[in-house]
């Protein structure tokens, strides 16, 4: 063989053994990086249940919702190991019976398709008020002003501490008051001729505010002065003679004492605001005649 075919030869070989090297050298490298890739993702798989996967991302939501919770004792299981761990099962067994659920097809039952849209409908609105709220200044300087100007609304009920005599008749009330206006002991004379619970404590009714008697009692009861006695009032229940004892006027609760109620206040308008201009964007019609016609 000549020389200059012998070295032609010795290329070829060598310029083929080089390109296996570098193809096998790119598919290592390919592969270690496919390899790379695939162990990243497996460290941020926290379980897999089937074909489904519950990455560390999920589980770290499904813990902070369990924080953001009102059950304390739960909440406190996401800050130990053996708690984790508890939560987790808990997640793998609702992956293991909604995939035996979907095996099944229940995924397309009627009712289950309404409860996933109730589901999903809830959550949204949630996450939309959540989002919402932050755009609200609830700091307590806002509370604040809020409080100042609404105090009626955070001011303490007027009360009325009172005694009545309840009788059947017009005639009974009549002899009753007679007695009354003679001098005798008001609740010696309703412990005598009460037909109502109140006979055994002399017709003691405790403190009374707006909104607890019927009406007619009610107008009469607010009208009296302390120690003023009534005429005889007609209800459902009979015939009433009142007698106030002692007045208490509504006053402003202080702010400290009442701020978490003026922040839910505060909040409830919001939310209210909210409502009303989300039905001008989505108007809201209700068949009240078919409403009238469900019953169960």
């Amino acid at each position: 063989m000549e020389p200059s075919q012998m070295y032609k030869l010795m290329y070829f070989q060598w310029n083929r053994t080089g390109w296996l090297w570098v193809l096998a050298l790119l598919v290592l490298v390919q592969y270690s990086s496919c390899s790379a890739v695939q162990a990243k993702e497996n460290r941020s798989v926290v379980a897999v249940v089937g074909n489904r996967t519950i990455t560390e991302s999920e589980f770290r939501a499904t813990l902070k919702r369990i924080r953001r919770g009102e059950d304390v004792q739960k909440s406190l299981e996401t800050f130990t190991p053996e708690g984790r761990e508890r939560i987790l099962n808990e997640v793998i067994d609702r992956v293991l019976f909604s995939l035996a659920a979907k095996k099944r097809g229940m995924d397309r039952w009627h009712s289950v398709k309404l409860a996933i849209q109730e589901a999903v409908e809830r959550v949204l609105a949630e996450r939309y008020i959540q989002e919402e709220l932050k755009k609200l200044d609830l700091s307590d300087e806002a509370l604040r002003r809020y409080y100042e100007s609404h105090i009626d609304l955070f001011t303490s009920q007027k009360r009325v501490k009172a005694r009545h005599i309840n009788t059947a008749t017009k005639e009974e009330a009549e002899k009753a008051l007679k007695r009354i206006k003679k001098g005798e002991d008001f609740s010696k004379v309703a412990s005598e001729v009460n037909i109502d619970g109140t006979k055994a404590r002399g017709g003691d009714l405790g403190w009374v505010v707006r909104g607890i008697m019927v009406k007619p009692f009610e107008e009469v009861l607010f009208s009296l002065k302390e120690g003023e006695v009534s005429d005889i009032v007609k209800t459902r229940f009979g015939y009433h003679i009142i007698k106030v004892e002692e007045i208490k006027e509504g006053k402003p609760i202080p702010f400290e004492r009442i701020k978490k109620r003026v922040r839910e206040r505060l909040i409830e308008e919001h939310i209210q605001k909210l409502r009303e201009e989300l039905k001008k964007e989505f108007p809201v019609t209700i068949n009240s005649e078919l409403l009238k016609r469900i019953r169960r």
